[in-house]
């Protein structure tokens, strides 16, 4: 490792421990136990740890949904919550558990880098693009929450599979499934399900294209107030 590589890693680590010491003891403990399981930044996992804390504590109904969910960690910070407090909402993860499916020809990410372009050099060398199995995941979850009763994984796309899929109500909605598609089909079917004073987390509305013309085309001018995380993700309480 390079002088400049060491110096980036430890003013990392250095960042992280101040972040973490300012957080509860039991946020602490389980970003170590997820952080293999995530590529969300401390401050967006702390995110979802507060808004699922948030409907919680105000029983604001429904389930806790999560679209893209990669190795699993989002899905075991809110499920470990949900056990946690014996509370009676799922939490649902719709993936294609087979990596990403393929972009439209316009998405780009925030350097302007075009995504088909990048999925299709993927799929040439690796045969597929954060592929992570729905075993995998439950194995990962499992090793954080121990009981997966309240969990529910449904794999296919997105845009085909939730609007088949019966989510009666949802308290929670973190949508990560970066592309145009997926976004919007999980805002036309789920934002109506979400309860009032429930919260809406778009990933990477700051930082893939497709997400960002999802949100603005679906909201428009009735766009809720969001407040940003970092850099791409954005939160927003339903009025």
């Amino acid at each position: 490792m390079s002088d400049v590589s060491q110096f980036e890693a430890k003013c990392r680590n250095a960042h992280e421990k101040m972040f973490l010491a300012s957080r509860p003891q039991e946020f602490q403990n389980l970003f170590r136990s997820v952080r293999d399981y995530t590529m969300l930044s401390r401050e967006r996992l702390f995110d979802l740890w507060e808004s699922v804390r948030h409907v919680q504590t105000h029983q604001i109904p429904g389930d806790v949904v999560e679209v893209g969910c990669w190795r699993g960690g989002g899905l075991a910070t809110a499920l470990w919550l949900v056990n946690l407090e014996r509370h009676e909402r799922l939490v649902w993860g719709f993936d294609t558990f087979e990596g990403h499916g393929e972009p439209n020809v316009d998405e780009m990410d925030v350097w302007g880098n075009g995504m088909r372009d990048r999925w299709l050099r993927e799929m040439e060398t690796n045969g597929s693009w954060c592929d992570v199995g729905m075993s995998e995941v439950r194995d990962n979850v499992a090793s954080v929450c121990g009981s997966l009763d309240r969990l529910r994984l449904v794999k296919g796309r997105a845009e085909l599979t939730i609007p088949v899929t019966q989510v009666d109500r949802v308290s929670v909605l973190r949508l990560d499934a970066d592309w145009y598609e997926p976004t919007l089909a999980a805002l036309r079917f789920l934002w109506p399900q979400l309860s009032s004073g429930g919260v809406l987390i778009v990933d990477d509305y700051g930082h893939h294209s497709g997400a960002a013309r999802a949100v603005d085309e679906f909201f428009g001018r009735l766009r809720p107030k969001f407040t940003w995380i970092d850099y791409s993700c954005v939160v927003a309480v339903k009025s």
